[in-house]
């Protein structure tokens, strides 16, 4: 049962790739364009044509910050977004019988979700390009906005909607301020950002005492949080929190940058048989988690391979495995919206499937429907909200910070 719901499910992300992005790709695009009477909205057409271009700029001559770009951690956050979906799909899953177990392997898409959030932080701060201030205001302008907009959308919802899962105002303004509370946050699968901002915090501390090694500045800073919480036991729901081991996978992807730098100095013949070790020994631990090690630390058997995984992927790129594709990298770019839309089709789904009795023909169609409807969604939500927000805010705070700085205008 378990092997046939877990190709069943890798069958349905396949699948639902596919039948999402397919037509999006730059060739189908430009077939779009010639075929004008398959889009009949005139400016709408041509402006949602123009958009999605925007994510697949022309090849260009790869600078030496260009070359820089990692596309196989691009592939990981796809990934991690769509693992993320189907955890949440408990309630279809649980048509084909008791769901804990796929749920269980699902649950590496949490910890590489905020392992690949700290391999790109100290890939961007690497060099002491960025001062604490510009980090983050970057990483506010990035999170919140959008962040904010699906919570209140996620509050009228549960509110009106689903009474069985009202949340108070002071639930709701903590959830706003991305402060842990106890419960999870209104918008459920948001509470990794608490993580993600905590640390993000910490970070652009440790960055007004050095640029170059802030980043691993705040990874000890957390370590030593994280031990104090296991040595302390604190009652308080916030301290709780923060001093969960899960905490260390954000220092866990600052410390696989760390290592990637490393790796090239290596033969090619060792990194090559080296990276296929860390990616499928980590996929294996994963895997074989909840049958053979059900009860040790999450820590060591999910933060730990993930970020094997995750620096066995690198490594394949450093050595030239690099899977460089505009596709995944526009994929890649709206899994935020992914991240944060998922919940309210998933619902929908979930109702679905109670309404059909636990219909293993309507759970095995929606497990493949489900993740299109996010995507088409979450595509719509990044171009029309997320990146003209973002843009907006970017530009914004550049004029200000031009109009305050001693050489500005």
């Amino acid at each position: 049962m378990y092997i046939a719901l877990g190709g069943t499910l890798f069958l349905a992300c396949l699948a639902a790739l596919a039948v999402a992005y397919l037509p999006l790709t730059p060739s189908a695009l430009r077939r779009l364009d010639r075929r004008r009477n398959v889009f009949a909205w005139g400016g709408l057409r041509a402006a949602i044509v123009e958009r999605i271009r925007s994510a697949y700029p022309a090849p260009k001559p790869k600078t030496p910050r260009a070359q820089e770009f990692l596309h196989n951690i691009q592939l990981l956050r796809v990934i991690s977004a769509f693992a993320i979906v189907y955890i949440h799909l408990e309630g279809v899953l649980a048509a084909f019988g008791r769901p804990e177990t796929m749920i269980n392997v699902l649950r590496f898409g949490t910890d590489l979700f905020v392992v690949v959030a700290g391999f790109l932080s100290a890939h961007l701060l690497t060099g002491g390009r960025r001062s604490g201030a510009a980090y983050l205001r970057n990483r506010l302008i990035r999170i919140v906005p959008l962040y904010v907009l699906l919570t209140l959308c996620a509050f009228l919802v549960g509110n009106l909607l689903m009474h069985s899962q009202t949340a108070t105002l002071q639930e709701l303004l903590m959830s706003l301020t991305l402060i842990p509370y106890g419960p999870y946050p209104v918008l459920y699968p948001a509470w990794t950002l608490e993580i993600i901002m905590a640390f993000s915090m910490v970070l652009a501390g440790c960055l007004l005492v050095s640029r170059t090694q802030g980043v691993y500045f705040a990874s000890a800073f957390f370590v030593a949080v994280v031990l104090a919480g296991q040595l302390f036991k604190p009652q308080n729901p916030t301290l709780i929190f923060y001093t969960n081991p899960m905490v260390l996978d954000f220092a866990l992807g600052c410390a696989v940058f760390k290592l990637a730098r490393l790796m090239p100095a290596l033969p090619r013949r060792v990194l090559i048989p080296l990276s296929l070790a860390l990616v499928l020994g980590g996929s294996a631990i994963i895997v074989l988690r909840p049958f053979v090690w059900p009860d040790l630390p999450r820590f060591f058997l999910l933060g730990l391979p993930v970020s094997a995984i995750v620096l066995g992927a690198v490594t394949f790129e450093r050595i030239g495995f690099g899977l460089n594709s505009p596709f995944l990298s526009f994929l890649a770019n709206c899994t935020y919206a992914i991240y944060l839309t998922h919940w309210f089709t998933n619902i929908l789904s979930e109702k679905l499937v109670f309404e059909s009795s636990n219909s293993i023909l309507v759970a095995s169609l929606l497990l493949v429907v489900t993740p299109v409807i996010i995507t088409y969604l979450a595509t719509f939500i990044h171009l029309y909200v997320e990146r003209p927000a973002t843009k907006y805010l970017t530009d914004l705070s550049t004029r200000r910070t031009a109009a305050y700085s001693p050489t500005g205008p």
